[in-house]
């Protein structure tokens, strides 16, 4: 289950409006960086039948997504065309001061996804961690979806036009199956989401850092 948080802090809003050059200057991206899942459409990766699929594989899906496509933008992800120190610089700057801000040294994800980009339906138990989840959608046409366990069905929270924020806790296989969270996202326009966790599995420490930091988020 994931809950959507109001993004009211401004020193926090101060520092995603940095990041939102990724997408605002998707140029300087498209040039220097190659993209991963090129050419791949989103459809069989993000529909019903794939999320069942991916489901009923039970513990032989590892966690990762399958397939997914877009410019990753950590250090030990970025794939370079060509050198260009802006992107990295930028990145090191805002993710210092994320880091420092959210009180955490582990930066999931920081990714920009070309129109049509997605990430496939999978449910990062390989990476089990309370979470805090960062969209940028300049429309808000697109969305994260997760799998919702009372009534099987997929839940679609919508991207907000700017900055939205979702908070959760991703289980792993040695919780009930019920806990891991199923989930995917897909976009029509240029997008980022950036990510940040607290402590492996669901411990005191994790829930505690979540919701000091939930509860900063929501200040203004």
């Amino acid at each position: 289950m994931m809950q959507s948080i109001d993004i009211k802090n401004k020193e926090l809003l101060s520092i995603l409006n940095e990041a939102s050059w990724f997408v605002d200057n998707h140029e300087i991206i498209q040039e220097h960086l190659h993209q991963n899942g090129k050419g791949v459409l989103a459809d069989p990766w993000i529909n019903d039948q794939y999320k069942w699929e991916t489901i009923n594989s039970g513990t032989t899906h590892t966690g990762w997504p399958q397939t997914a496509t877009g410019y990753s933008i950590k250090p030990d992800q970025i794939k370079y065309k060509t050198f260009n120190e802006e992107i990295p610089n930028r990145y090191d700057r805002i993710n210092t001061e994320l880091m420092h801000y959210f009180g955490t040294r582990h930066n999931a994800l920081f990714h920009v996804y070309p129109p049509e980009g997605f990430l496939s339906w999978h449910n990062n138990a390989n990476a089990s961690s309370q979470n805090v989840i960062f969209t940028y959608n300049p429309t808000g046409d697109g969305y994260f979806a997760y799998h919702d366990w009372e009534t099987n069905e997929t839940i679609k929270m919508k991207d907000k036009p700017g900055w939205s924020c979702k908070a959760g806790f991703f289980a792993s296989y040695k919780e009930p199956k019920e806990k891991l969270v199923y989930h995917c996202a897909y976009t029509k326009v240029w997008r980022m989401t950036v990510s940040y966790i607290w402590g492996a599995y669901d411990t005191e420490i994790g829930r505690e850092f979540q919701q000091q930091v939930i509860e900063d988020i929501s200040i203004e």
